[in-house]
């Protein structure tokens, strides 16, 4: 269901589940003007974090290669195009990958 409870329940699940949102050091990190983003590393793992906290979607260059994806707010799958994300309008997106 796409309810508040089921969210924060998988987002609990996720920070459980991953050592970087869990036991890791904060990092600032900036992805894109527009874009609220930092870092969460530990030992093992590195954890990226975008927002996008405007009413109108942006599109920006990340890398991807060896991120996988933890949670986004609206899918269940990230496209990536021509080396080009884009969050939509409030979008969330938690990326992750081993160090």
């Amino acid at each position: 269901p796409n309810s508040v409870l089921s969210t924060i329940s998988r987002l609990i699940h996720i920070r459980c589940e991953n050592e970087a949102l869990f036991a890791g050091r904060f990092e600032s990190y900036t992805a894109a003007p527009d874009v609220i983003s930092y870092r969460m590393v530990s030992e093992h793992q590195e954890a990226v974090i975008l927002h996008n906290f405007h009413d109108a979607p942006i599109t920006f260059a990340f890398d991807t290669e060896n991120y996988g994806l933890l949670y986004m707010t609206y899918h269940d799958a990230l496209t990536v195009t021509d080396g080009q994300i884009t969050l939509e309008p409030y979008e969330s997106i938690i990326l992750a990958r081993m160090r």
